[in-house]
């Protein structure tokens, strides 16, 4: 006979009460900012930590999708500016809070030659576009060195530009398809195609722009969109399927943050990785009964971790990068890590006192036409500010009081200046500038190019030709060369590319041959060949050291390979032409611009030694190639160093704009001795 009994079920973690909330998704957030915790802080085996964001922008394109169909649904409309209002309520306190903390410590701490840059940065938050900024910058966030104090607020102008014009396509697609999630469905997906599509094109073109812009980063949110329709038709699937998504997801996210890299061209096809895993993540949590990553997910301290996420992400950057921008290098592993920690806390206080309570704030007077105009306002306000602090740090004056002798003619072992003179030329804060003319023509190209047009400088009717072929160091003597051809009546042509030597070997970009490398190369040595100069100039930026580098032949040591290459560049020009190698120039331990502003009393901190700044076994090497391939090979750098150390000022020049480039102010000082060593011995007088 069978009898009613109860049987006891043991507690499970919550994943999906009645209100719709699921505290696997809020594991989720957790899971995405604790991998960028571990990224930033250098932990080791995270590689592929910063995919945590790739995370976060599918979890918020379900959400917001979930949210908009449900509200269209129910109401039979969108409340447009209570959504926004929402947002606003949401996102702004907490994000201008640190914002306005963040210009803060960094005008008390950084050096003053980044202040500018960080104030416009921070402007940019405020109107809700830094990601733009920092593509238009041309910002790498996986290279060292690009980094800003704001730059953790790229996905977030993502996401509020997401959220700007998702409604209206969602209403729009609503509308369109009479409310058949189905055909939502299929248009959601043609735009996550579309979107997919365009972030593989610009990928091939800007980097940068694929990586920060919403148009190629749209795909990730909306593949989030397409799982939210997917459960609003089907709202749970079977427990089998459930797990295999699960599983299959969870492998797919540990992968992506231990096995992508920096290197890795991304966002690309591979970030398909951790955004599908995450999609199937959120579906395999749509079952009735919870499998065990779900209930780990949504464990109680993990779910807390994720309540304060947001607040965690925006605090965590600046707690890590200023210290480390104030100090002028890399922090010890355990001080970035007790910083990471750090921000666990800072980051609660933040959600505790500003994020939640204001969230929650209900009141008549909290309209949301009243809320938009106050977002507005303040945008408008603390913009102003942070432009006027950029004008004010733009004329600020970087320097020590007394002025250093102004030198008539480059001089042999420059003696080290001690301080930043006062009539330094250039300024620290217009160094960066200081760039030679070719730069702003199309004679020199960036990566991606595989053409160019032909340019000619100095004396465009001179009788006698000079070619300077190479990467971004043989530009640094442009300035010289062409003051010099325009004295003496020579003709001038430029081919310079950035990071694509003269030198035949074969390099590694973007994670892959550098193939528009060996496209431009060809296509000027047939423009040399057509030109038959009577001298060519090859100059580039050489291995420093016989390690590793960014070349894909590594059969031979790296100075053996680059030597070999100077061989066949040698043999590729015209036998008519007089052909001249320079020594590259010296290479700087820090960033000058920096570690001058640091401390303008004491200039001589920022000097390389010379043995460590020049690299006399590749020069050798480089040397006999040139030479016994019929070459001269020259080099200046006698009148850049001395016999202890490479100073990063002579006299009252500045000699560097970063840690290997030549500001275009000492170039031009270098003319005399590059006329007379250069010009004069390998070209000879005019013709007559």
């Amino acid at each position: 006979m069978a009898t009613d009994h109860k049987v006891a079920v043991p507690a499970q973690p919550q994943i999906r009460p009645k209100s719709g909330f699921r505290g696997d998704i809020q594991g989720m957030r957790a899971f995405a900012v604790l991998l960028v915790l571990c990224y930033h802080a250098g932990f080791v085996g995270f590689s592929g930590g910063f995919v945590g964001v790739d995370v976060f922008f599918v979890i918020s394109g379900f959400l917001i999708t979930t949210h908009l169909i449900g509200t269209r649904t129910k109401t039979g409309r969108v409340d447009f500016a209570g959504f926004y209002a929402r947002r606003i309520q949401r996102l702004l306190p907490a994000g201008i809070t640190v914002i306005v903390l963040t210009a803060v410590f960094a005008a008390i701490f950084l050096p003053r030659v980044l202040l500018p840059d960080e104030f416009l940065a921070g402007a940019a938050a405020l109107a809700y576009v830094p990601n733009m900024y920092f593509a238009a910058k041309g910002s790498d966030y996986l290279a060292d060195g690009s980094e800003s104090v704001f730059q953790q607020y790229w996905s977030l102008g993502v996401e509020e530009q997401f959220y700007l014009v998702w409604p209206l396509v969602i209403v729009a697609l609503f509308a369109l398809g009479r409310g058949r999630l189905r055909v939502m469905f299929l248009a959601v997906a043609a735009l996550v195609l579309g979107s997919f599509a365009l972030c593989l094109f610009v990928m091939s073109t800007s980097q940068p722009w694929a990586f920060y812009s919403l148009p190629t980063r749209a795909w990730e949110l909306g593949v989030g969109g397409l799982v939210a329709i997917l459960l609003l038709a089907r709202p749970q699937i079977s427990r089998g399927l459930g797990a295999v998504a699960s599983v299959l997801g969870a492998l797919l996210l540990l992968g992506s943050a231990l096995f992508i890299t920096g290197t890795t061209p991304f966002p690309g096809p591979y970030a398909a990785i951790p955004v599908v895993g995450s999609a199937l993540l959120i579906l395999g949590g749509a079952v009735a009964v919870p499998g065990p990553i779900q209930r780990a997910l949504a464990w109680r301290p993990v779910r807390w971790i994720g309540d304060i996420s947001y607040s965690i992400y925006l605090v965590h950057w600046p707690l890590l990068i200023i210290p480390e921008l104030a100090v002028g290098e890399e922090l010890p592993f355990w001080v970035r890590l007790s910083l990471a920690l750090v921000s666990i806390p800072v980051g609660y206080a933040l959600y505790r006192w500003i994020e939640d309570p204001i969230r929650k704030l209900r009141s008549p007077k909290l309209k949301p036409r009243r809320v938009l105009a106050f977002a507005l306002t303040v945008a408008v306000v603390l913009g102003g500010a942070s432009i006027g602090g950029r004008v004010l740090s733009e004329n600020s004056t970087v320097t020590a009081d007394a002025p250093a002798q102004v030198l008539q003619s480059p001089v042999l072992a420059p003696p080290e200046v001690l301080e930043v003179p006062s009539n330094l030329t250039p300024s620290l804060m217009t160094a960066a500038d200081d760039n030679a003319l070719v730069y702003s023509t199309p004679c020199h190209v960036t990566e991606r190019a595989t053409s160019f047009e032909p340019c000619t400088f100095g004396d465009p009717d001179g009788d006698r030709t000079i070619v300077l072929f190479g990467d971004s160091h043989a530009a640094n003597w442009f300035p010289a060369i062409n003051l010099i051809a325009k004295q003496e009546g020579i003709k001038v042509e430029s081919y310079s590319k950035s990071r694509c030597s003269s030198s035949f070997v074969e390099k590694n970009f973007d994670g892959r041959a550098y193939w528009e490398c060996d496209e431009w190369r060809e296509a000027v040595v047939e423009r040399i060949e057509e030109v038959q100069p009577e001298l060519v100039v090859l100059s580039n930026y050489a291995p420093v050291s016989s390690g590793d580098t960014s070349f894909v032949n590594q059969t031979d040591p790296s100075a053996e390979v680059w030597a070999e290459g100077l061989k066949t560049s040698l043999a590729a020009m015209p036998a008519a032409s007089q052909v001249v190698v320079l020594e590259d120039t010296p290479h700087l331990a820090q960033e000058p611009l920096l570690c001058l502003s640091r401390d303008v009393e004491n200039a001589a901190q920022c000097a390389v030694p010379t043995a460590q700044g020049t690299n006399a076994d590749l020069a050798g090497l480089e040397r006999q190639a040139v030479e016994s391939s019929g070459g001269a090979y020259l080099s200046f750098n006698d009148y850049l160093c001395n016999a202890e150390e490479c100073p990063a000022i002579i006299g009252n020049i500045l000699v560097y704009r970063d840690t290997h480039h030549l500001t275009a102010s000492i170039s031009e000082f270098m003319a005399p001795v590059i006329k007379a060593r250069l010009v004069d011995a390998y070209l000879g007088g005019p013709r007559g």
